[in-house]
């Protein structure tokens, strides 16, 4: 069973860290160019290449280049609820708790950070994530029902 054969059926998490970004000169950490065209991949690849076209919720973290990174995919993506939480921060506690009580068998697009992708992979999986977290890359976690957990079926590097 390939990706796409994966999220045609029950609950699936996609990890998504933030696009590339700029400081500008009053602080704010806007995308640039690049880390819109990797979100625009990013977004691509969720929908037409997975057949993803609608999530129940897009969350992200209420950093700028994170909601500008949400925002480039629910273009692309349906969404049913958007929300933005501060606990998707880096050293913010993540919604894994959430994720599992609300959405386990549902699908949700998470738009964060390193420290946060890492400790939400190992509450998903139980295990620690290994691997490199490029602007705008994707981890794709398919919820294993009666395990409580889920499992890796998919990634997208940009």
């Amino acid at each position: 069973m390939d990706a796409r054969d994966a999220v045609r059926e029950g609950g699936l998490v996609i990890l998504m860290r933030h696009g590339d970004y700029s400081v500008t000169a009053d602080g704010r950490k806007g995308l640039n160019a690049a880390g819109i065209a990797a979100a625009e991949r990013s977004a691509r690849f969720v929908r037409d290449e997975l057949g993803i076209t609608d999530v129940a919720a897009l969350f992200s973290s209420d950093a700028e280049r994170a909601c500008e990174t949400a925002e480039i995919m629910g273009r692309h993506v349906k969404y049913e609820e958007r929300i933005q939480d501060a606990a998707l921060r880096p050293g913010g506690s993540g919604i894994a708790e959430l994720v599992f009580r609300d959405y386990c068998r549902k699908r949700v697009i998470i738009v964060t950070h390193i420290p946060v992708i890492e400790t939400q992979y190992a509450s998903f999986l139980g295990r620690n994530a290994f691997f490199e977290f490029r602007p705008a890359s994707l981890t794709v976690l398919k919820y294993i029902p009666g395990k409580l957990c889920y499992e890796q079926i998919a990634s997208f590097p940009v």
